[in-house]
């Protein structure tokens, strides 16, 4: 890791406001360390006078000086040099304290903003990135591995440039005085401090890629556990998974460890030897019989310097070696961040898109789609014609094509050969929002957040701008309306639980229909929509549907032959190809594999 090169990094992340801000942090900084050094170069007159008073008489500046205030009385003189440097400290203080406090803000806007846009631009990946990742993965990356770059990276190397430059400020203030001793101590403490880094840099590294590596081992453990914590609780696996927790968790804890304890190793030493050092000088006087007052503005000047120059070059050990550390959470940031245009970052709302023009057919020709690293293709040559207001079904054994035919129509996956036309016009990127604008889709999981039925329905709208004729009207046609006002005692402001524990399969699905009818859709997509249900479940999700068919486009995939039977058209598909068509009472009397799989089903 170099420390120019982390620089460079932390200001491509940034914007041109935030790089304004911290330049503007920098300034305050360096005053900071202005300010502090003046108000450690203003002790050395006043110990000076205080040791003797007949040099205010003796030099030329003190004396002018004093003229400058008006003060011709010795005592006010020498307590007027002690209020002066009084003052200068306080001053560094507070404005060291206001500097620091612009410091945190500064960091926890940057935490705000680099999450934001690094959640954005998660969601502007393309849909089949999110079939390869880890969600526990992305989830720490917003939630820990930001804050981590911001207030364990960026802040240390913004606390590092302070600490150098109050450092080289106090070194330039003793060189001026004494020279030589100033070399001497910089050779020494600087010295020192580099080969302690030059000693450590490369566990650092090794420890902070380790620490990193088994952090976000122990998020993907801790989502497992909370995701399957019904089957872990009913198989009796709770040993197993925290033995799973128990080793990562060891090895994070050696990486704090590490981590923590060698930035300050240098320090204790370095205490020793700095203000040993003055010990033994004012012993050395005394034991050779020197006059002590002729070096006592002397020595107070390297012990104020050292108090002040200690904790600087200690802090500029201690960031650097925590940015060693935190380097790949900063990398990985990077990555992340840096291939997404700038105008990913800026909101924008979809809701405002014009639905596509749709009422005769949705059509697709000769469309074929490979996924990421697999061997055969999981749609080959498909072409087929969906008339508006029409029932149509798909079906099919597991990983015959059929949910990703339905994410191609969707637009979550872009097809790879062929193409889908909507009244004749060309489904693309261009229009890809409004086309979507047309469509209600009910997975076979159905999300439901922590929240209201309404909050639930109308999902993803701002409270102030639901519609609430509109959440009641979808929950009529879905066939929930009666459920909700009569069995929930508070009604359409009943808190569902998390993932809708509190529901039904079948009322959870009938929400899930809701939100699809919510905003009107032309057409209702339903994705193995009943799978899941059972028998009494799934009959009131085909009561819900039926009321809507040729109101609205309905296409369905399922597995159960009862979903599709008043179905106007079935595709049959197996192996990414469609293998036959019609009615069901067609497939039924011409199509020996539609036949096969009816009577396993018992119909």
């Amino acid at each position: 890791m170099n420390f120019i090169r982390t620089i460079r990094k932390i200001f491509t992340l940034v914007t041109a406001r935030e790089r304004r801000r911290i330049l503007a942090l920098f300034v305050c900084i360096l005053l900071t360390a202005f300010i502090e050094m003046v108000g450690v170069a203003s002790i050395m007159p006043f110990m000076a006078v205080v040791a003797n008073p007949g040099l205010i008489q003796k030099t030329s500046l003190l004396l002018d000086f004093g003229n400058f205030l008006g003060i011709a009385d010795r005592r006010a003189y020498v307590i007027s040099l002690g209020v002066i440097a009084l003052c200068f400290l306080v001053a560094g203080n507070i404005f060291a304290a206001i500097t620091s406090a612009f410091v945190i803000r500064t960091g926890a806007r940057l935490n705000q903003s680099l999450s934001h846009r690094l959640l954005a631009a998660y969601l502007h990946r393309p849909y089949e990135q999110f079939l390869r990742e880890n969600s526990a993965r992305l989830n720490r990356n917003i939630l820990h591995e930001v804050y981590t770059v911001v207030f364990q990276v960026i802040n240390p190397a913004l606390n590092v440039t302070a600490r150098v430059v109050s450092a080289c400020s106090l070194i330039m203030l003793m060189v001026l005085i004494k020279p030589v001793l100033a070399i001497f101590i910089v050779l020494i403490l600087g010295g020192f401090y580099t080969l302690a880094y030059i000693m450590v840099r490369k566990i650092l590294k090794w420890n902070g890629e380790r620490y990193h590596k088994f952090n976000r081992e122990l998020a993907g453990i801790v989502a497992d556990i909370f995701g399957g914590i019904k089957e872990i609780k009913l198989f009796g696996r709770e040993a197993e998974y925290l033995a799973r927790f128990k080793g990562p968790s060891c090895h994070v804890i050696k990486g704090q460890t590490v981590s923590g304890v060698v930035p300050q190793m240098p320090r204790y030493l370095m205490e020793v030897i700095s203000f040993g050092g003055v010990i033994l000088l004012v012993i050395y006087y005394l034991a050779s019989g020197k006059e002590i007052a002729t070096v006592l503005p002397l020595i107070t000047l390297y012990a104020v310097a050292g108090y002040r120059l200690m904790p600087s070059l200690q802090q500029t050990f201690s960031g650097i070696t925590q940015i060693r550390f935190n380097y790949p959470a900063l990398k990985l940031l990077c990555h992340d961040l840096g291939d997404t245009p700038l105008e990913f970052f800026v909101d924008r709302d979809n809701s405002r898109v014009e639905p596509l023009h749709f009422d005769k057919e949705i059509r697709l020709e000769q469309v074929a789609y490979r996924y990421y690293g697999a061997s055969t293709k999981a749609l080959d040559v498909i072409s087929l014609s969906i008339p508006a207001n029409s029932v149509v079904a798909f079906v099919g054994a597991s990983g015959s094509g059929k949910s990703t035919l339905i994410d191609l129509m969707l637009g979550l996956l872009t097809m790879q050969e062929g193409a889908m036309f909507v009244d004749g016009i060309l489904i693309k990127a261009e229009n890809m929002s409004s086309w979507q604008r047309n469509i209600g889709y009910v997975p076979q999981s159905i999300f439901l957040s922590d929240d209201t039925i309404t909050r639930n329905i109308a999902f993803g709208v701002p409270a102030d701008l639901i519609d609430h004729v509109a959440v009641q009207k979808a929950a009529q046609m879905a066939n929930l309306h009666g459920f909700i006002e009569t069995e929930l005692p508070a009604g359409y402001d009943t808190v569902i639980g998390e993932r809708g524990v509190r529901l039904s399969g079948g009322q959870r699905q009938r929400i899930g229909i809701a939100r699809a009818l919510y905003h009107d859709p032309k057409i209702l997509i339903l994705d193995e929509a009943t799978s899941a249900l059972d028998v009494i479940s799934e009959n009131a999700v085909l009561e819900a549907i039926n009321t809507l068919a040729h109101k609205k486009t309905i296409i369905i995939v399922a597995h159960r032959f009862s979903t599709i039977r008043n179905s106007d058209l079935i595709y049959l598909l197996d192996n990414g190809r469609i293998v036959d068509r019609g009615t069901y009472e067609e497939l039924m009397e011409t199509c020996p594999r539609f036949l096969t799989m009816s009577g396993s089903q018992g119909e």
